[in-house]
């Protein structure tokens, strides 16, 4: 069996669709360092701002990350989340994120950030979009309106925080959350970064959901479960909310159980 994640990622800010006034009064500030900004989350707080990076730093190291606190955010990058739904649209957005993350949560000193037009059109040609496609994106306003859109809209549907993770499995009618109707049960939500075990569990458990169902329906099962312990992309596990993730996340499809030319069961998060 083969695990296959299929994501598709909501813009969002947590500053939501505020601009002027309105955001200026928001406790959290629009831009600054990742550092800077943290002081937003502790009350202007400096020794726990520095033991929240700590925290952070050692989360990352256990994953093979080492955090550059020196990078510049804007809590509302609209650009580097045009760029995402551009990505998107040429099946290239995991490979941008995993980029843009990359320069962004690592390499902030250097200047790079996903705020800045030379980091995302650098992540933009590491995941494979021609080059003078993502230069025309930024010239233009393609995808602002949606972005904007979806940042008044994550709120709205009661989304305060990332990372969060809504597990869909279409097959057995578990649907719902925050952006999707109630189907015959509740899907899983992971609202915030865990560790393996916590994704490890809910993939052995979807398995065995549809597996059950598919007993009870007389369907063939191909092979037996294995090697639940994949983990999902490093940068999902310890991204802090304090860094302005690049978005929202929700699979628009679900969990899906299939059995391939090869016959073998795969489950693709989508």
């Amino acid at each position: 069996m083969a695990l296959e994640l299929r994501v598709t990622r909501h813009p969002f800010s947590f500053l939501g669709d505020t601009t002027g006034q309105a955001r200026e009064a928001l406790h959290l500030k629009p831009e600054g360092t990742w550092r800077d900004r943290l002081l937003d989350y502790t009350g202007g707080n400096v020794a726990l701002r520095d033991q929240a990076m700590a925290g952070l730093s050692l989360a990352g190291q256990r994953a093979g990350i080492t955090f550059d606190f020196g990078a510049f955010i804007n809590r509302q990058p609209v650009d580097s989340q045009r760029m995402l739904l551009l990505a998107a649209r040429h099946g290239l957005q995991e490979a941008f994120v995993s980029a843009l993350s990359r320069r962004h949560f690592c390499r902030g000193s250097e200047g790079e950030s996903a705020s800045r037009r030379r980091t995302i059109l650098a992540s933009a040609e590491e995941a494979g979009l021609p080059r003078a496609e993502a230069e025309a994106l930024l010239d233009g306003d393609e995808f602002r309106q949606q972005v904007w859109a979806s940042y008044g809209e994550m709120p709205r549907r009661g989304i305060q925080a990332i990372p969060l993770f809504v597990f869909n499995v279409p097959e057995i009618g578990c649907e719902g959350g925050p952006l999707r109707p109630r189907g015959r049960s509740d899907p899983e939500v992971v609202n915030g970064s865990m560790d393996v075990g916590v994704f490890s569990s809910l993939f052995a458990r979807a398995w065995a959901a549809v597996r059950q169902v598919r007993l009870a329906t007389g369907e063939r099962l191909a092979v037996k479960p294995a090697n639940l312990s994949a983990a999902p992309e490093a940068e999902r596990e310890t991204a802090p909310p304090a860094a302005e993730a690049p978005s929202a996340e929700e699979p628009s499809g679900g969990v899906v159980v299939r059995e391939d030319e090869e016959d073998e069961d795969e489950i693709s998060m989508m």
